[in-house]
């Protein structure tokens, strides 16, 4: 590598070499789920190399959404130290010990935070290290919906570094589930005996969650389904309801609908 002087501010200086260089950041998959009931665990990758041997990358780090220099987007900054916590152990709200004895750390001094920190793994190929942290997105976790990106950024054991590299490493969040109920028709009346009772058509309208969705009906005189669309005759008057439970994503949503039955009027003889 090329080797240079820097002149400090003191007057000496100091032999340096070629800082290193932030390779790559990656996540496991392209669409996060944060509307779980149970936390759905994700890696991590970053990768740095250094012209003087893998062994010479001391640190590496991730911040998502630091691109957007909009704080109020920042949702999470990962560390990963060749020892234990060496800078800015203050701030460091959890700590995870790796198999070689490195330490991975989660800070909150940059924003606010909504991941927890798992687990890592470190590895050594060549000049590069690479680090996979494991972490599980908290359920607060909502917004931005789209566009999400990670940058990366490495130091030697010189404390040269480069940074923040955004490497376009986008992904999305599964949007919210909701569910919404609809009777069809919402009103009508019953008809004399010698006439079929009032069939309500219910239909159930999901929106967020993922493309497959579950479905489970109940309501009045023994309403049940398992579809979208479900049907139910009525003889009696009153108000018939129906609840829909939709499952997606790992959670649930609830809508609820009514259809008015009226009854016969009495008839009056003149």
């Amino acid at each position: 590598g090329r080797i240079a002087l820097q002149y400090n501010i003191d007057g000496t200086t100091t032999v340096t070499d070629d800082p290193p260089t932030i390779d790559s950041v990656t996540i496991s998959s392209s669409l996060v789920n944060t509307i779980s009931d149970t936390p759905v665990p994700y890696t991590i990758t970053v990768k740095g190399s250094d012209s003087g041997g893998a062994e010479r990358v001391t640190a590496l780090q991730i911040w998502i959404n630091e691109n957007k220099r909009d704080a109020s987007k920042e949702r999470g900054r990962l560390m990963w130290n060749q020892g234990s916590v060496s800078r800015w152990p203050a701030n460091a709200a959890e700590t995870v010990t790796c198999a070689d004895g490195s330490t991975a750390i989660k800070y909150n001094d940059n924003g606010p935070s909504y991941l927890s920190l798992t687990s890592c793994a470190v590895s050594v190929s060549g000049t590069r290290r690479t680090v996979a942290f494991g972490v599980e997105f908290d359920k607060s976790f909502r917004t931005p919906l789209t566009d999400n990106d990670i940058s990366g950024f490495v130091f030697d054991d010189l404390w040269q570094y480069q940074g923040w590299q955004n490497f376009d490493t986008d992904f999305s969040l599964i949007p919210p589930l909701s569910v919404t109920c609809s009777a069809n028709p919402a009103s009508s009346h019953l008809t004399p005996v010698d006439s079929p009772p009032r069939r309500v058509t219910f239909t159930a309208t999901p929106s967020g969650g993922l493309s497959s969705y579950a479905y489970s009906w109940t309501g009045s005189e023994g309403l049940t389904g398992s579809g979208p669309v479900v049907q139910k005759s009525y003889t009696t008057p009153g108000e018939k309801v129906a609840t829909v439970t939709v499952s997606s994503a790992g959670t649930t949503a609830v809508g609820s609908c009514t259809a008015e039955i009226i009854g016969i009027p009495d008839l009056i003889v003149l």
